[in-house]
């Protein structure tokens, strides 16, 4: 099947400004493809649990889901469960874990972390799947431990993209992520 008009979901990180990067992305985006459909939803991850709440059509008419830091978790997530292709940015796959770092206790996430797990192994670790997948991890990330990133997920090397970053986009870096963007789509449509 050829998708006739993009449609990309993302999920923002834990802190209220990563909105930013959503719009920067989006306007990027938009030089390109001017018919894409973004899509955003504002989560308060400490209080909600996205996986419990967003509405299947919503998801699984997606294409492409991005996942930035905490939202990397739902992204990676969703897209096992849909069989959606996936671009990843400096994510976390261990909610429970982040928010007791920063001193949240909650249990909220611990049974979608288990069932993200059991999709993980079914999938075989993304080896054998059919999902393309792209993953930015930053070399100088001190928020978020790529080695879990990568031990998990178990990339090939094209599809991990290691990066001279931090765990932020840095400014005038989100070109490369819109150039990945466009691979995936490229790739899907060409692979139908």
């Amino acid at each position: 099947m050829v998708y006739t008009r993009n449609k990309i979901l993302y999920f923002h990180g834990l802190g209220r400004g990563e909105h930013t990067s959503f719009y920067r992305l989006k306007d990027l985006y938009a030089q390109y493809d001017k018919n894409a459909e973004w899509l955003m939803y504002d989560f308060d991850y400490l209080a909600e649990n996205p996986i419990e709440i967003m509405p299947d059509n919503k998801i699984n008419t997606s294409n492409v889901v991005i996942g930035n830091s905490f939202g990397g978790f739902f992204a990676l997530y969703y897209a096992l469960k849909y069989r959606i292709n996936l671009v990843l940015i400096n994510p976390s796959i261990t909610p429970t874990a982040v928010l007791k770092r920063e001193d949240v206790e909650s249990g909220m996430y611990q049974k979608y972390e288990k069932e993200l797990d059991r999709l993980l192994n079914k999938e075989n670790n993304l080896e054998n799947s059919d999902i393309i997948k792209r993953v930015f991890i930053g070399k100088y990330d001190d928020v978020v431990d790529s080695s879990i990133i990568q031990s998990r997920l178990r990339l090939k090397e094209d599809e991990l993209i290691l990066t001279d970053w931090g765990h932020r986009i840095p400014e005038g870096e989100i070109e490369k992520i819109v150039e990945v963007v466009k691979e995936v789509f490229y790739e899907t449509n060409s692979l139908c």
